[in-house]
Order: structure tokens, then C-alpha cells, then sequence
């Protein structure tokens, strides 16, 4: 019987005594009543201690999933961050790399050219020593023609000499006279052996001249005294 039920009923029998079968039927129905609370009592206990418990599990089961996702969350951002780091450092590397290339090339460009360089002012002293030799040689050979034609004219004239001596000897028939005229007059010796020579070559023709005109005289001379 419900407890509101009962209750109406005890109200009703307050004001009268009640006889024994009712008051039977009353503490039944009390303690149907008293029961049936500490069965809801119990059942409510137990519904909150399983949601309580399901409460928990569910809180228990997102904390884990919340650390769970936490840990792959912080997981996945070491591996970015070493993908990061591994693809700076390969950045890095590789640039180090490059500028250490472009230094070695910028080096062995710098070498080449000096090599260049050093291989173009060899050849040019090579050339200009070649064009020393070339020219000194030239010159040797010049010199040497110049040398030999002088000497071949001073043979020639020193020819010329002796050979006038000895008409001038056979002519003049005697030293002092042909010493007084072979005597030097004003000669210069300072200038060139070529203008030397020229100037002996043209004293030995007036000599010539002046050796003519004394045997002209002399055979007039014997011609004069000399009978026919």
C-alpha cells in the first residue's frame, strides 16, 4: 500500500480506537511501507554509486585520453621540432658547403689568373730576352761586317801606302826628302775609324798627285842633263 494511503488511513482511525486487525493491517502496511523506502533507498544508493562509478571511469578515461593525446601531441611536435632542426641543419650544411665551394673556386680562379699572369710575363720576358738576342746578334753580325770591311780598307790602304812608299823611294831616291813629305799635316784622329780611313784614303791620293807631279819634274829634269 502506498505510504500516502496509509498515512490517510492512520489519520482516519486516530480519533477511534482500532481494533486488532486493523492494527495488524496498519504495521503491515508500515512496514511494506519502510521497506519498500529502504529498497528505493538502496536502489538510489546504488544507482549513484554506478553513476558515480561510471562518472569516474569516464573521468579516468578522459584523463587518460587527455594524456594520451597530451603525449602524442608533444610526440609529434619533438618529431616536427627535429624535422625542423635535421632540415636547418642540412640547410646550414649545405650552404657551409656551397660558400665553402664558391671559396675554393674563387680560390682556384685566383691562382689560374696569376698563373695567367705569371705565364704571360714569362713569355714576354722570353720575348723581349729573344729580342735582345735577336738584336744582339744582329747587331754582333753588323759590327762584325763593319769590322771585317774596315779592316779589308785599312789592308787596302795600308797596301796603297807601301806601295806609294816604294815609288816615292824609287822617285825621291832619298829618306829625308820622301820623310819631309809624307809628314802629316793637321791630320785628326779623333773622329770616326771610317773618317779616318776616308781622310787617309785622301791624303793618299794627294800623295799620289804630289808623287806625279815630282816625277814629271825629275824626268824633265834627267831629260835636261841626259844627252839623246
Amino acid at each position: 500500500m502506498p505510504l500516502n494511503e496509509s498515512s490517510a488511513r492512520s489519520e482516519a482511525t486516530a480519533s477511534k480506537p482500532l481494533g486488532t486487525a486493523e492494527a495488524l493491517e496498519l504495521l503491515d502496511g508500515l512496514r511494506r511501507a519502510v521497506r519498500d523506502i529502504v529498497t528505493r533507498a538502496e536502489q538510489a544508493e546504488r544507482d549513484f554509486t554506478a553513476r558515480a562509478n561510471r562518472l569516474g571511469a569516464q573521468f579516468d578515461q578522459a584523463i587518460a585520453n587527455e594524456r594520451e593525446r597530451c603525449s602524442s601531441e608533444i610526440e609529434s611536435e619533438k618529431a616536427a621540432a627535429a624535422a625542423r632542426r635535421e632540415r636547418i641543419e642540412s640547410t646550414f650544411a649545405a650552404r657551409k658547403t656551397r660558400i665553402t665551394r664558391a671559396l675554393e673556386n674563387a680560390r682556384k680562379r685566383k691562382l689560374a689568373d696569376i698563373e695567367t699572369a705569371e705565364a704571360n710575363r714569362t713569355v714576354e720576358t722570353q720575348h723581349g730576352l729573344l729580342e735582345a738576342d735577336r738584336k744582339q746578334g744582329a747587331d754582333m753580325q753588323h759590327n762584325q761586317a763593319n769590322h771585317e770591311a774596315f779592316t779589308a780598307r785599312l789592308a787596302t790602304e795600308r797596301a796603297a801606302l807601301e806601295t806609294l812608299e816604294a815609288r816615292a823611294r824609287a822617285t825621291l831616291g832619298g829618306r829625308a826628302a820622301f820623310a819631309a813629305s809624307r809628314e802629316p799635316a793637321g791630320l785628326d784622329l779623333s773622329g770616326h775609324e771610317n773618317q779616318l780611313v776616308e781622310q787617309l784614303h785622301e791624303r793618299l791620293e794627294k800623295a799620289e798627285g804630289h808623287l806625279a807631279r815630282s816625277r814629271r819634274l825629275v824626268l824633265s829634269v834627267l831629260f835636261r842633263f841626259l844627252p839623246l
